[in-house]
């Protein structure tokens, strides 16, 4: 292959690339993208070990079904997508935050107000 010849060398590194690297087996699709495959991993028993839950490939995921997802509530029933959490008015983090926005508005304000005085 001459190595001059980017598109040859690529398409050579492409389908020539296939082998055993830290991560697992390494092997490139044809638009160079590496095939998918990783551990899903959870955290359980408030510990910072990882429990492996399952796996994905480039066919799809898999789940071991002797292991079960603990969430964030500790429990392992699937929590509710929707589930939302609003902030109410009277807390510390809803004041901040309407305080940094009214401080952001002030000085955007204020520099329309000195570049449309200043404008040449």
């Amino acid at each position: 292959i001459d190595p001059s010849d980017g598109n040859a060398l690529l398409d050579s590194i492409q389908k020539e690339t296939n082998f055993e690297g830290l991560t697992g087996n390494i092997r490139l699709k044809d638009n160079g993208d590496r095939y998918a495959k990783y551990d899903i991993l959870n955290t359980q028993d408030n510990s910072f070990e990882y429990t492996k839950i399952g796996s994905g490939t480039e066919d799809g995921l898999s789940f071991d079904k002797k292991v079960k997802a603990v969430f964030s509530d500790g429990s392992t029933d699937i929590p509710d997508a929707a589930e939302r959490i609003y902030v109410e008015w009277g807390d510390v983090e809803a004041m901040v935050m309407v305080a940094l926005f009214s401080v952001g508005l002030i000085v955007t304000l204020g520099c329309l107000v000195v570049m449309m005085v200043h404008r040449s």
